[in-house]
C-alpha cells in the first residue's frame, strides 16, 4: 500500500471490511491522548465527528461513531451537510436566502434528534449546515475540531488534522470522463454508475 502522501501516514485497515482510517499529519489542540495503565503508548480520541446523511450508510456511520465515542469516552457530533438546490422552486416566491438555509437546518436537525434518539446517543451534539459540501465542513471543523472524522465515503475534501474512518471507498473523479462520452452520444447505460 502506498499512501505516503505530504504530510500523510499511511492509512490502517481497521479491520472491518470496507473500513479505512487515514491519520492526519499535524495534530491541533484536541490531539488524542494516550492510555494510561496497561494499554500505555495507544492512541484515544477526545472528539468524535460522523459525517451523517439520512441513507442506511449514513445510519451505519452514526453507529459506528457513536460505538468509537462509548469505547473512547469521547464526544460526538453528528454533522449533516445541505448541497444547495437551485431547482428547488415550487412556484412560489422564494423566501430570503438566510430564511432558505435555517429552513433547512432546522428540517435536518429535527431528522438528526430522531436519529439519535433511535441510537440513544442523547449526548451527541446535532450540527447541520447549509450550503457548498467543502466549505461547510471545513467551517465545521474548523468550530468543533474533531480528532476523528467518521463518513461514509470521501468525496475529496474530508482531509485534514484530524484521522479519517471512512466505511466505503473514495470517490473517483470520472465526470469529466463521462462528460465527454455523453458529449459524444454515447448511451448512459453503458457508463458504469452513471
Amino acid at each position: 500500500m502506498h499512501d505516503h502522501e505530504a504530510g500523510k501516514t499511511p492509512a490502517m485497515h481497521s479491520g472491518v471490511s470496507g473500513a479505512t482510517v487515514e491519520s492526519g499529519a499535524a495534530r491541533h489542540r484536541s490531539v488524542p491522548w494516550e492510555a494510561p495503565g496497561p494499554h500505555a503508548g495507544e492512541l484515544h480520541y477526545r472528539r468524535i465527528l460522523a459525517l451523517v446523511d439520512f441513507s442506511d450508510t449514513g445510519a451505519a456511520v452514526a453507529r459506528r461513531a457513536l460505538n468509537l465515542a462509548r469505547l473512547e469516552g469521547a464526544e460526538l457530533a453528528f454533522l449533516h451537510l445541505i448541497d444547495p438546490d437551485p431547482s428547488l422552486d415550487g412556484g412560489y416566491p422564494p423566501p430570503t436566502r438566510k430564511e432558505q438555509e435555517q429552513g433547512f437546518e432546522q428540517a435536518a436537525l429535527r431528522r438528526l434528534r430522531f436519529l439519535s434518539a433511535n441510537l440513544g446517543a442523547d449526548r451527541a451534539e446535532l450540527l447541520a449546515r447549509h450550503g457548498q459540501p467543502a466549505h461547510s465542513f471545513a467551517a465545521c471543523i474548523a468550530h468543533w475540531q474533531p480528532d476523528l472524522v467518521v463518513a461514509g465515503d470521501d468525496p475529496g475534501y474530508l482531509g485534514g488534522r484530524h484521522d479519517l474512518l471512512t466505511l466505503g471507498r473514495k470517490h473517483r473523479n470520472t465526470g469529466g470522463l463521462k462528460q465527454l462520452l455523453r458529449w459524444f452520444m454515447v448511451p448512459a447505460g453503458l457508463l458504469s454508475g452513471a
